[in-house]
């Protein structure tokens, strides 16, 4: 059930088969191995660095259960950064987005009309220097937020609700069509 896999060990493509569009300078690294150990990480050094997917009716979470789930390990964390996210602007065409907020922490994010913004946000601040795997969960009518396997926070309830198809492009590590919400750190 898997509809996008980066493993970023070699290359910066998707195993099931996306097109995958570096922006900026973002690009594979070594230089702090990956999240098991030695090896590569795509490098986004939080100016102009994201990766860009089209549109899929693969991004479609609609109300069904699903995962989105990254590695992540930050060079700095003093400002909003954006983990993955389909949408043009907060308000406008907006599906979902997982990112880190300084103030709120972890933040699942999204809209049943592409305008009305919901936001599940749970405390938590990284550390700069430690990967983290970063998930938001939907399990029937409960939406979960977790670090390393744990759940941060209390259960959300998000019911039948079902999350808008938006026709923007996929963002990781940025979102919106500027861009904004660039990461400063890397995912493995």
């Amino acid at each position: 059930n898997t509809v996008l896999l980066l493993p970023f060990s070699e290359s910066l493509l998707d195993v099931k088969g996306h097109t995958v569009t570096p922006v900026g300078g973002a690009a594979l690294s070594s230089s702090v191995g990956n999240p098991f150990g030695a090896g590569n990480a795509l490098y986004l050094d939080g100016a102009d660095d994201y990766l860009s997917l089209s549109d899929s009716t693969d991004w479609d979470l609609s109300n069904v259960d699903f995962t989105a789930e990254v590695w992540l390990r930050t060079v700095s964390h003093a400002s909003n950064f954006v983990l993955i996210g389909q949408r043009d602007s907060s308000t406008v065409n907006h599906s979902f987005t997982l990112e880190y907020s300084t103030t709120l922490g972890l933040m699942f994010r999204y809209t049943t009309n592409g305008t009305t913004l919901v936001t599940v946000d749970r405390s938590w601040t990284p550390t700069d220097g430690v990967w983290y795997h970063a998930a938001a969960i939907r399990t029937g009518t409960v939406l979960h937020l977790k670090i390393d396997g744990s759940q941060i926070g209390s259960d959300y309830t998000i019911g039948s609700a079902t999350i808008f198809n938006s026709t923007s492009n996929l963002r990781i590590g940025a979102t919106n069509t500027t861009p904004a919400g660039l990461m400063n750190g890397y995912i493995g």
